[in-house]
């Protein structure tokens, strides 16, 4: 976002998820799973939002990579690599044998073509910039990519390996939001929009019987009562990023139920549009940021279970750096700030909020905080699909969100 200023007010979020422990009866064939949002497509390589890969990352789509729990990185669609000793050419061997659920074929073209559909000028993938990296592509045979990149690309590997570099197959591509078609072993089955959606396994996948679970049905829930609800009434199997923090002691009491409680890479940014006036002065852009209590937004939004880090990296990965001391919570150096920017309180700016709990609850917080030194934020509740065109689709109709 060139056009934003993102302040370093940042929250390392949990992933809590929920399951049922397993009981002793016939062993089922089918998943039910709880998501606090409904994907607003079913292409990660055309949306920032998360909920997508959830649904059909190794699912649905595949990429050249994995990235394993521990970090390292294992054959996805390609079967080994190679870099060149300056970092700059990647040469992937691909996994031959393997189709599309249209049946076509898998080839390094495949390769090519999504990469540069990711860097084009109208695409919307959310690792455009990385892929805008690679200065060439050359697909010498079907088995064989190579990957030449404009600087030294020293985290290439883990970038191919996010559901933003999934291949697509250039016939379905344009449909793939609706109707996707990947080398997974899962296919679309059903999608009631608002309520739940259905993938099923697919017959036509290169290790077919090796997928145990035939069927995965993925309910949206976004209300954290509701998700409480549908787990103590047995209807899901398990709830990854479970919302209804206040529950969890509930739930742990309960021998039905597993509870797990992780890092996760997500992070809360309250983020700053300095075209708007008087956003433009860094002296104003200080004062919020002084005004904010990151552990308390933690506390409140996520029940505690998240950390101040001041920063846009998670602890953990490369060029991590803790700046929270750097504009510590100081409502008083706040409205100072304010006042030797001529900024005449009340300040009224608007406050855009996209659906998770934790923007509607973290919102309502960051509008409390910032009212105690004389700002009023507006908040405005909106979709992601309105979000996105406010924040990243160029409209930059937003004063802070």
């Amino acid at each position: 976002m060139g056009t934003t200023v993102n302040f370093a007010r940042v929250v390392a979020c949990a992933l809590v998820a929920c399951s049922l422990a397993p009981a002793s009866a016939a062993p089922r064939r089918d998943v039910r799973i709880g998501m606090a949002l409904e994907p607003p497509g079913l292409d990660p390589t055309a949306g920032a939002a998360s909920a997508i890969g959830e649904v059909t990352q190794f699912n649905v789509f595949e990429q050249l990579v994995r990235i394993k729990e521990d970090f390292t990185v294992a054959p996805g669609l390609a079967t080994s690599w190679t870099f060149s000793d300056d970092l700059k050419t990647l040469t992937f061997k691909l996994r031959e044998g393997v189709k599309f659920q249209n049946g076509e074929p898998f080839t390094s073209a495949d390769v090519k073509f999504s990469f540069e559909r990711a860097a084009a000028e109208d695409s919307t993938d959310k690792d455009k910039a990385f892929f805008a990296s690679i200065a060439s592509i050359d697909a010498p045979d079907p088995s064989t990519v190579t990957l030449v990149f404009k600087a030294p690309s020293y985290q290439a590997l883990y970038h191919l390996g996010f559901a933003s570099a999934s291949i697509v197959e250039p016939k379905s591509a344009p449909t793939d939001a609706v109707k996707p078609v990947g080398t997974g072993p899962y296919e679309l089955a059903d999608w009631q929009k608002g309520s739940s959606l259905t993938l099923k396994a697919w017959p036509g996948y290169r290790d077919a019987a090796s997928v145990k679970i035939e069927a995965a049905t993925f309910r949206f829930i976004s209300d954290p009562a509701a998700q409480v609800a549908a787990m103590l009434a047995g209807d899901l199997d398990a709830f990854p990023r479970f919302g209804a923090f206040d529950a969890l002691d509930k739930l742990r009491a309960d021998p039905r139920f597993r509870v797990a409680v992780g890092g996760t890479q997500g992070k809360t940014i309250v983020a700053i549009n300095e075209r708007h006036a008087p956003l433009g002065d860094v002296r104003v852009r200080r004062a919020i940021c002084s005004a904010l209590d990151r552990k308390a937004i933690v506390d409140g939004a996520m029940n505690g279970l998240g950390a101040p880090i001041g920063s846009h990296y998670v602890p953990g990965l490369p060029g991590y750096v803790d700046l929270t001391g750097a504009c510590p919570h100081d409502p008083a150096k706040a409205r100072a700030l304010l006042a030797q920017a001529g900024v005449k309180t009340p300040l009224t700016l608007t406050l855009k909020l996209p659906p998770p709990s934790y923007a509607r609850l973290g919102g309502q917080i960051v509008a409390a905080e910032l009212a105690e030194v004389g700002i009023v934020a507006k908040i405005e509740n909106v979709e992601w699909a309105q979000w996105l065109a406010n924040v990243y689709g160029g409209a930059h109709d937003y004063d802070l969100t």
